[in-house]
C-alpha cells in the first residue's frame, strides 16, 4: 500500500526520503501513494533545504494524498519536495495518479519563504496538484508545476497543472517567492471547474512560460496543451488576477502566455461572476514581447 501512511496522529515531519524511487534514485520502485495523511494536522512534509527534501516519486496512486473523513487533515505543510521526478529533479518519473491530492481544508503547498517550493511534475493520468471538493483555504504557493527543477524544460503533467473542484483557495500570491510557474503540461494549466468551485484566486503566476517569464516551455505532446486558465460547469465567483478593490496591481498579475489554446477560458452559461483583471496574456513579463 503506502510509503508512509499516518492517520490519527499529528505534527509529524517526514524529511529527506526517497519514496517510489530505486537506491540510485534514478528509477522506479513504486508504492501505491508515497505518503498519505489521514485525519491527521499540522504535519510537515519536506523542508527548506536540499537535505530536508523528500523525492517522492513513481507510485501508482497520488505521491501525496491528505484526506479525512472527521473534518481534520488540516495545517499540513507540504514543503521544498521533488514530486514525480528523478532524485536530481530534472528527469521525469511521474506518479500515475496526482503529485498532491488534497481532500481537506486549509492546507499549503509550498509557501512563500525561499526554498518551501515543490517541483511537481511527471504525473502520468491526472493533474500536478488535484484539489478535491474539501480542499478549501488551501494555499499553492512558490512551485514549479510541470517543470524541471531548474524550470527551464518541460516535464509536464499529462492531466494538467492544477484543477480545483472547491472553494477560496488561493494560487500564487503577490511576492516573487509566491509565484507558481505553471507550464509545460499537457492539459490546461489551470482548471477551476464545477459550482463548488467559487472564490478562488489565481495571482502572480506565470502560466505557460519558464521561470524568467521570458519564453514558452514545450510541452512533450504540446504547448500547455489547452488553455492557460479554464473555468467550467459553473464554477463562479473566482478572481484571475488583479485584487478584490478592481486596482491593477502589477504584483497580482499573471502572465498567461504560450499556451496552445485560450490564455483564459470560461464555459458554460452557469459560469458567471468571474473576474479576469490586470494580466498580461500572450507577451512575455514585460508586456512588449509575443509569446
Amino acid at each position: 500500500q503506502d510509503g508512509i501512511d499516518i492517520a490519527g496522529s499529528n505534527g509529524n515531519t517526514i524529511a529527506g526520503n526517497w519514496i517510489g524511487l530505486n537506491a540510485a534514485g534514478t528509477g522506479a520502485a513504486g508504492n501505491q501513494q508515497g505518503i498519505n495523511l489521514w485525519n491527521s494536522n499540522n504535519n510537515i512534509i519536506g523542508g527548506s533545504t536540499a537535505a530536508d527534501r523528500n523525492v517522492i516519486s513513481a507510485n501508482t496512486g497520488p505521491g501525496i494524498s491528505i484526506n479525512t473523513d472527521n473534518g481534520t487533515s488540516t495545517g499540513n505543510q507540504i514543503r521544498g519536495n521533488y514530486i514525480g521526478t528523478d532524485s536530481t529533479g530534472m528527469a521525469a518519473l511521474g506518479n500515475a495518479n496526482q503529485g498532491v491530492y488534497i481532500n481537506a481544508a486549509n492546507n499549503v503547498i509550498g509557501g512563500t519563504v525561499s526554498g518551501y517550493g515543490n517541483v511537481i511534475s511527471g504525473t502520468l493520468n491526472w493533474a500536478g496538484i488535484g484539489l478535491n471538493t474539501n480542499a478549501s483555504g488551501t494555499l499553492v504557493a512558490g512551485n514549479l508545476i510541470g517543470l524541471n527543477a531548474t524550470g527551464t524544460a518541460a516535464l509536464g503533467n499529462n492531466g494538467g497543472g492544477i484543477t480545483v473542484l472547491s472553494a477560496n483557495n488561493t494560487i500564487g500570491g503577490t511576492t516573487s517567492l509566491a509565484r507558481n510557474v505553471i507550464s509545460g503540461n499537457n492539459s490546461a494549466g489551470i482548471r477551476i471547474d464545477g459550482a463548488a468551485a467559487t472564490g478562488n484566486v489565481v495571482t502572480g503566476n506565470y502560466i505557460g512560460t519558464n521561470i524568467n517569464g521570458t519564453a514558452d516551455v514545450n510541452g512533450t505532446a504540446q504547448v500547455d496543451g489547452l488553455s492557460g486558465v479554464v473555468m467550467s460547469n459553473g464554477a463562479s465567483n473566482n478572481r484571475i488576477g488583479t485584487n478584490a478593490d478592481g486596482s491593477n496591481d502589477a504584483a497580482e498579475r499573471n502572465i498567461i502566455s504560450g499556451n496552445n489554446w485560450f490564455g483564459v477560458e470560461m464555459i458554460g452559461a452557469s459560469t458567471t461572476g468571474n473576474v479576469v483583471q490586470g494580466n498580461y496574456i500572450g507577451t512575455d513579463v514585460t508586456g512588449l514581447v509575443a509569446l
